[in-house]
């Protein structure tokens, strides 16, 4: 079905096939959503986008999107591309007679914005519920080793890991660790150990298998430094903040973040979460290491305001309400947006 709905798409540009092609169970989707009846049809991905507003129509309601990513962009940049031209199609065929719309990046909104001017987004950080480590205060660990934190369920090239390694093999002290989390691509670690070994970092890359949910925290917390090192390509990776970040603060980390347009933000809205470096600019990561290295108590002063601000205002308990606001303020009887 997806590969005869591709032809399709590309032959005829027909929006209605890209549903197909972002969704293989869309018609069944379809059916099991009507048939649950609801005011409000909420989408969080690009398959379920068309499966909200066909549920929605059938049952004379509104439906929403959710939108953590700018989706478009997800995967290229390149506008003639396959996943660029079928998301285009999806997001400009359901997204004009969205009632709710919210994004998990405000640089995520604002380019929505700029597409579908009727939009009015609001922000709701990828968060999390208020965590309780450690007897209320971030792990201070080892004094002697400063221990960098990474995770995704994915552990592989251009996520920024290569240019980490070859700072821990510029700073004036080697007390530096890199802690990895995640599934690694077939053959990377040895390639990134070969890296560590000729960047001068020794056997100091550690790898974790991946953990349930709630002992990422624990793992965390463990660690001194959370590592947000996105690459900022494709353009969505530029402007998004992922759950990696919030992970770090609410965990007590410091974070030490690439200077993404989105981390850049965050940063300039919250200066004492830790330090940004140049993407892919392995001495600009270098000088920020060693200012942890000289000022260890500052490492720990930031560490614990990291944590104290995961507990009062970066966490799901207060950012609920924004989107609880948005749910309570829609009217049944009205196609209209809400704004914060």
């Amino acid at each position: 079905m997806r590969k005869a709905a591709e032809r399709l798409f590309f032959l005829t540009h027909h929006p209605r096939f890209a549903s197909f092609i972002v969704n293989r169970h869309f018609r069944w989707q379809v059916k099991k959503a009507s048939a649950a009846k609801a005011d409000l049809y909420l989408a969080h991905n690009p398959g379920a986008l068309p499966v909200a507003k066909a549920a929605a129509i059938t049952n004379n309601a509104e439906y929403g999107f959710d939108a953590e990513d700018f989706h478009r962009q997800e995967v290229s940049d390149d506008p003639h591309s396959k996943d660029y031209r079928i998301k285009k199609a999806v997001e400009e065929n359901n997204l004009p007679g969205v009632h709710h719309f919210t994004a998990a990046s405000p640089l995520i909104g604002e380019e929505y914005k700029q597409l579908f001017p009727s939009l009015k987004p609001v922000t709701v950080l990828n968060v999390f519920p208020k965590l309780q480590l450690h007897n209320s205060t971030p792990q201070a660990g080892n004094k002697d080793v400063i221990r960098l934190f990474w995770f995704s369920q994915t552990i592989g090239a251009n996520r920024g890991l290569e240019t980490i390694v070859q700072a821990m093999g510029m700073v004036t002290d080697q007390t530096v660790e890199l802690h990895l989390l995640g599934n690694p691509v077939n053959g990377y670690p040895r390639q990134l150990e070969r890296l560590a070994e000729e960047s001068n970092a020794g056997s100091r890359v550690y790898f974790y298998p991946p953990v349930p949910e709630s002992e990422i925290f624990q793992l965390a917390a463990s660690c001194d430094i959370g590592m947000a090192s996105e690459v900022g390509t494709p353009y969505n990776r530029n402007i998004c903040l992922t759950n990696k970040i919030f992970t770090y603060i609410q965990s007590g980390l410091a974070v030490l973040a690439s200077n993404t347009l989105a981390q850049k933000k965050l940063m300039e809205q919250y200066p004492d979460i830790g330090c940004i470096y140049q993407r892919e600019d392995a001495s600009s990561l270098a000088s920020q290491l060693n200012f942890y290295l000289a000022h260890r108590n500052e490492l720990e002063r930031c560490k614990e305001a990291n944590y104290q601000l995961g507990q009062t205002k970066l966490n799901w308990e207060k950012e609920q309400e924004k989107f609880l606001y948005c749910v309570e303020k829609i009217s049944v009887n009205e196609a209209q947006l809400i704004e914060q």
